[in-house]
């Protein structure tokens, strides 16, 4: 089995999560075009909601249920009385396909402001995507990863195209990577191992899953925040994590009685959850490559801020681009000149082939 790493700060965390102050958002999004992960329920949908509210010009809904996509989206109108603001596209992170088919429409925005990459899953029991991954390793970690740098390209421009604006570039993560003690790093290649339907449906194994998915997000974040320093006067844009508490959430809808028990005494509400969101976009510079919890940069773990932690990411790091090299080879190359200022259009490498369920999705 799996040990477990008895966290105090996060025992600590969970007892106050329910009853802590969360700042209602009031800041201006005026002019900005917002796009939102796993936004037809939860959290996310209460983020563009509040952006709605808050004036953006356009919020996408980014959602894999095209059907809950459109109910979102006439809920948001119907609470917000603002039409014509909230569109649905579609996007399916258990497919690398679909991944690079939203980033093409997105390359055709005139601007990308912010993006909030919230869609999650939880696996109950082994389901594989049409790609060979494990459904939620691909859609927690590799989906996540490969769209969040081509939003970081496409943001770069939107910056050099319209100054006076930071974009923005959000990860939802969670504060339970704090329970895993990562004892897989010593595999040779730790995606790989945890990619076995022996393994992961193991339930000694099952319980840490999706919290090493978000470690291994957690890493990949802290790199990809490496691709644009705060140089001068800050990074072109400003990427952090954020962990919006414990909320109410179909995340673990189907977990039982006991749960739902647990849920009703500690969790707080999934607007609250959205809000958290929209604060860690509102947040300044010093919030670049951070990781935010209850509305504040929060301290890493020792699983991140130690030598350990430090080679565990650079290996995680160079496993999980690996993967994304191995399906459109020359990926990086592009991205990190896209950074650089080549205007050259996001999303042009080409696979190396052509291209439910115990899965729980938001």
């Amino acid at each position: 089995m799996s040990p477990i790493n008895i966290s105090w700060n996060l025992i600590r965390s969970l007892l106050i999560n329910r009853w802590i102050a969360t700042p209602y958002p009031t800041a201006s999004f005026d002019g900005k075009t917002i796009i939102v992960t796993g936004s037809n329920t939860g959290i996310g949908i209460e983020a563009a909601r509040h952006f709605t509210r808050l004036g953006a010009h356009r919020v996408i809904l980014a959602v894999r249920n095209l059907v809950k996509g459109e109910a979102a989206r006439r809920n948001i109108e119907t609470s917000t009385l603002r039409l014509n603001v909230v569109e649905v596209w579609h996007l399916d992170m258990a497919s690398f396909v679909s991944v690079m088919e939203f980033v093409e429409r997105v390359n055709g925005l005139e601007r990308l402001d912010v993006c909030i990459l919230n869609a999650a899953c939880m696996a109950m029991k082994w389901n594989a995507t049409e790609d060979g991954w494990e459904e939620s390793l691909q859609v927690n970690l590799l989906s996540t990863v490969l769209l969040a740098l081509h939003m970081l390209a496409k943001q770069t421009a939107s910056a050099r195209a319209h100054p006076g604006y930071t974009p923005r570039l959000t990860m939802t993560v969670s504060e339970g990577y704090e329970m895993t003690k990562f004892t897989q790093r010593g595999e040779p290649n730790v995606l790989q191992f945890l990619n076995r339907k022996e393994y992961m449906e193991d339930p000694a194994n099952m319980w840490e899953y999706y919290l090493i998915e978000k470690l291994f997000l957690m890493y990949c974040g802290r790199e990809i925040a490496k691709l644009v320093p705060a140089e001068g006067t800050g990074p072109p844009v400003m990427v952090n994590m954020v962990h919006p508490g414990f909320c109410h959430s179909e995340l673990v809808r189907d977990s039982g009685i006991g749960y739902s028990v647990f849920a009703f005494l500690l969790a707080k509400s999934s607007e609250k959850g959205g809000s958290t969101l929209v604060d860690a976009v509102v947040k300044g510079v010093e919030s670049h490559g951070e990781y935010l919890s209850f509305c504040e940069i929060a301290q890493y773990a020792w699983q991140i801020e130690s030598e350990g932690g430090e080679k565990a990411q650079k290996k995680m790091w160079g496993e999980v681009v690996g993967v994304l090299e191995a399906k459109y080879p020359g990926m990086m190359q592009s991205i990190t000149e896209q950074i650089a200022g080549n205007e050259k259009s996001a999303g042009n490498e080409k696979s190396t082939d052509n291209e439910k369920s115990g899965i729980l999705w938001v």
